[in-house]
């Protein structure tokens, strides 16, 4: 093998050994700030769901057991106005 070769197999070995390993850098100022930044902005993120989701608990309009709550209520409404009505007609009547 000549020198060109096992230089180039030595690369390559060292290549695929430290293939998808990250590269050492330095703690700058920068790197920190950068650390930080995304902190917060994961933060924000984390917060900005939550609240979403505390407020899709409030829009369950179209569920069954919503509009089984609806009709129901609906139905007592009209049903204690039909009956009011039906107590008052008859006091007037025995007034009468």
């Amino acid at each position: 093998m000549t020198q060109k070769a096992v230089s180039d197999l030595c690369y390559k070995e060292k290549y695929i050994a430290n293939r998808g390993t990250m590269i050492p850098m330095g703690i700058t100022p920068q790197m920190i700030h950068c650390n930080h930044v995304n902190e917060i902005t994961s933060d924000l993120r984390y917060k900005e769901d939550l609240l979403w989701l505390r407020g899709v608990g409030c829009f369950l309009y179209d569920t069954p057991e919503m509009v089984t709550v609806r009709n129901i209520t609906k139905f007592r409404v009209d049903s204690l106005s039909f009956l009011s009505h039906l107590i008052m007609a008859s006091i007037s009547s025995q007034r009468s």
